[in-house]
């Protein structure tokens, strides 16, 4: 199909899937992605190339929002407690659990750890638009989430610079770590600083006669500072996030017509294309399925939600918190496949494995919003 109408077949798809979700009370973001399962595996219409770049400006898109207008970021440091333990607890379970599946599997040490690696990954982004529809983003439970990603992706990105050098050298590769440990600091450092720059660019801005080259400016500073998390090994979606932070410091930007501009372009077009090009991603494959595919989705949810549990119980969270908290760190994303890509490269990952986490991601990322629903719908949370 031609590009230009691949582009406009999907995103009418995707709001028209969204809007019969929402009429029957599901979530609109499961519409969104069951339409690009139905335009992709199910119909092969849609080639996933014609929307990828689409899909992952509506993701860095999401993640600004959150940062810039969701969450209160001083009660999110204030409240850091929840989050570490949450993201440590989480990955920590699920990584030993699918660890030993794989060993009872009786798959190799390092095939084992590639994959109990690749499973901790949580991949939040269905997570945080579930909050955001559900009207939970700026609660402890929402910034908890936030937090527990951040974690999430400071201890994978470490655990895998050791993993993949231990892989290759048979040592535990300390300057590689070395060199994870500055490029994060450089990009804390560079955080910071925005801080206090990004207010005096927006005043100047301002004097500008043209009042859209605000939106870009905007644009080019979240994509900028997206990519420089990148470059660290760090999630473009923790940079789009701080890029939110750092911008919500300019008044110049606190005005209705700014909020209507990103509602428009980020709700009305890219974040829905995001989500349709997560439903492209999932193909179904009825080989797929087998013993040791349902195990590891079973150690994948259960496994976040034991650790998440505790971490809330822990954090004197009630029930129902404790159960979004679970739910939401169930989803799986690319962090998983990037890991396992990695250990394909090495000869270490089978077929069977990357199928296998392939249909993980598949199911959480389709479960998660609707058990988010069921769970926090019309539930009153501490903010």
């Amino acid at each position: 199909m031609n590009f230009l109408l691949s582009l406009a077949v999907m995103l009418i798809a995707a709001r028209i899937f969204g809007e019969v979700f929402e009429r029957v009370s599901l979530p609109s973001i499961l519409g969104y992605i069951v339409s690009g399962i139905v335009f992709g595996s199910v119909l092969n219409l849609i080639p996933i190339d014609h929307i990828t770049n689409f899909g992952q400006i509506g993701l860095i898109l999401l993640l600004f929002i959150v940062g810039f207008k969701e969450i209160d970021t001083e009660k999110l440091v204030k409240n850091k407690k929840p989050g570490i333990l949450t993201g440590f607890l989480g990955a920590a379970v699920t990584f030993v659990l699918a660890y030993w599946l794989g060993l009872s599997f009786e798959f190799s040490f390092l095939t084992s750890l590639f994959l109990g690696l690749a499973i901790a990954e949580t991949s939040i982004s269905c997570s945080i638009a579930s909050f955001i529809n559900l009207g939970k983003m700026n609660t402890r439970l929402g910034r908890s989430i936030l937090g527990a990603s951040v974690v999430d992706d400071i201890l994978g990105l470490v655990a895998l610079a050791i993993l993949t050098s231990f892989a290759v050298t048979g040592a535990m590769g300390i300057f590689e770590l070395g060199q994870i440990i500055f490029g994060i600091f450089l990009f804390f450092i560079v955080f910071i600083a925005g801080g206090y720059a990004i207010p005096l660019l927006m005043k100047r801005v301002k004097t500008f006669r043209s009042e859209e080259i605000r939106f870009s400016i905007v644009l080019t500073v979240v994509i900028l500072v997206a990519y420089l998390a990148g470059m660290v090994g760090l999630s473009v979606v923790l940079g789009a996030f701080l890029a939110g932070v750092m911008l919500s410091r300019s008044p110049e930007l606190e005005t209705r017509e700014f909020s209507n501009d990103m509602a428009v372009v980020s709700h009305g077009i890219f974040i829905p294309l995001f989500f349709a090009w997560i439903g492209l991603q999932i193909m179904i494959i009825p080989e797929m399925i087998g013993i040791f595919s349902l195990l590891l989705i079973l150690i994948a949810i259960f496994g976040k939600m034991f650790g998440a549990c505790i971490a809330g119980l822990i954090s004197r969270f009630n029930k129902t918190e404790c159960l979004g908290l679970g739910i939401g760190m169930i989803p799986r994303g690319e962090v998983g496949l990037v890991v396992l890509a990695i250990g394909k490269g090495l000869g270490l990952i089978p077929d069977l494995i990357f199928s296998a986490v392939f249909l993980v991601i598949a199911v959480t990322v389709i479960i998660t919003p609707i058990l988010l629903a069921l769970v926090l719908k019309n539930k009153e949370i501490p903010g």
